[in-house]
């Protein structure tokens, strides 16, 4: 599959990379021209419950030319950063683009309509919401969607 994490940060260089693994054509991009630069000569380092690694793969600027429309977008990047992200990496949404918005924040979904069909947008819902309330200590308040969420526990 081809497949585009947009932001390429803590969550976008994970899954990106465990992406790249599994032999997916995967590129990353962000707007940080030294987070591009150290992914070029570095490589995207891994450590996880399968050991530590090293993981290879393409990284561009966001407003470099992406080489066309891909399969899935991964929407990684922090949620007021979205609109940005979406404006200045048009050329990776085709009429087949889906998009997979892993982030937190409200607003997000609204603004990749504006780009994407919504039938092509995939957006899991939390069960739970979290604020930071005072610095290391945050509060967590389940939630009532309008299904009932399972407890991973």
């Amino acid at each position: 599959m081809n497949i585009t994490a947009l932001g390429a940060g803590a969550m976008g260089d994970l899954f990106g990379g465990r992406l790249a693994e599994a032999r997916h054509q995967v590129v990353l991009l962000d707007i940080r021209a030294e987070q591009v630069e150290a992914i070029h000569h570095d490589g995207l380092r891994i450590e996880d419950d399968e050991g530590e690694r090293t993981v290879r793969l393409p990284a561009r600027l966001a407003n470099d030319e992406p080489g066309g429309p891909c399969e899935l977008v991964l929407l990684l990047t922090k949620a007021h950063h979205s609109d940005a992200a979406l404006v200045a990496s048009t050329a990776i949404f085709g009429p087949d683009t889906w998009v997979l918005t892993l982030q937190n924040g409200l607003g997000v979904v609204e603004h990749i309509r504006e780009r994407v069909h919504p039938g092509r947008i995939v957006a899991p819902r939390p069960c739970r919401a979290t604020w930071r309330i005072l610095p290391f200590v945050s509060m967590i308040l389940m939630l009532q969607l309008r299904r009932p969420c399972k407890r991973p526990w």
